[in-house]
């Protein structure tokens, strides 16, 4: 195992299922709450499908199952078919640049013509 994977292994990881948040604690101190939806629209499918429109229609996804790879990695399996792996840097970077990657996400909802509904 190299230093860096050692230093961000998480140190708490809990599924929130009924407020669909997935609360990851990482040893430096950050602990983030992630929205499932936020999850399903800015993580790569597993399998490497990729498209040029941004996701839409997530507001209600859930995460169905939670599985380390390894020492370095997360997958995710959400409720709709969607299944996406992660390393625990990238984890960690999504949860300190939320903000930013979600107007991001708006941004190119709206460049496609689309618009995020909250109310779902």
């Amino acid at each position: 195992m190299t230093e860096s994977a050692a230093g961000i292994t998480p140190t708490g990881i809990k599924l929130h299922r009924k407020s669909r948040l997935l609360e990851i604690a990482f040893p430096d101190g950050a602990r983030f709450m992630y929205p499932c939806e936020y999850l399903r629209v800015t993580l790569p499918a597993e399998d490497g499908r990729e498209t040029d429109m941004p996701v839409h229609g997530k507001q209600m996804v859930g995460i169905t199952h939670i599985e380390p790879q390894g020492t370095a990695s997360l997958r995710l399996d959400f409720d709709d078919g969607y299944s996406a792996r992660c390393t625990w840097d990238a984890l960690h970077d999504l949860g300190l640049n939320y903000e930013r990657n979600w107007q991001s996400y708006l941004q190119a909802l709206r460049a496609h013509g689309r618009q995020h509904d909250r109310g779902r």
